[in-house]
């Protein structure tokens, strides 16, 4: 059973196929969604285009992928609204262009507990237990570059952590009982 997992972000978007066969967790492909802003757009039209780079770009890899489930950051509220109102934007994206796909939402202090065993684990040590717990993760996570390849593990991250979650077990058994 193929899963989507998604960090959400405006400016760039993690996104990570991960693929739950009998022989555990697997990287199928995983890379970034970048948006930047174009000066010869207004801001308000520029948002537009950006939103429709993510939108197109979510519905390839639905289409390439098929994915049973998206499992993604739980979007949550800061104190930046400038970062609130960008993430919201790519929100919209993800709704709009996987109606499709059943979303689970985890938030990012319960995926670094299931994953690391603390609510504090650091993205150093998300990334480890990424690449200790999924097979090829760290063939994926070293061709982005250092600065953007948090995003990416988040997006592994996440979907890992939505193995544990109710849904996503009720399915597997369920393909399981078909077989």
């Amino acid at each position: 059973m193929k899963v989507l997992g998604l960090d959400p972000g405006f400016a760039s978007m993690g996104w990570a196929v991960i693929d739950f066969g009998d022989d555990g967790p697997a990287c199928r492909s995983a890379g970034l969604i970048k948006t930047k802003r174009d000066p010869l757009h207004s801001k308000h039209d520029d948002n537009l285009f950006r939103i429709q780079k993510i939108a197109n770009s979510l519905e390839k890899l639905d289409d390439l992928f098929g994915p049973a489930f998206v499992a993604s950051e739980a979007m949550s509220w800061t104190r930046h609204a400038n970062a609130d109102r960008a993430v919201a934007m790519a929100w919209g994206a993800i709704g709009s262009s996987l109606l499709s796909v059943p979303i689970i939402q985890i938030s990012p202090v319960d995926v670094k507990d299931r994953l690391c065993g603390m609510k504090t684990a650091s993205k150093a040590l998300v990334e480890e237990r990424v690449r200790d717990r999924i097979t090829a993760a760290g063939e994926w996570l070293d061709r982005v570059s250092k600065t953007q390849r948090n995003h990416v593990a988040d997006a592994m991250a996440v979907a890992l952590a939505c193995s544990e979650h109710t849904a996503f077990r009720m399915a597997q058994r369920m393909l399981r009982s078909e077989s």
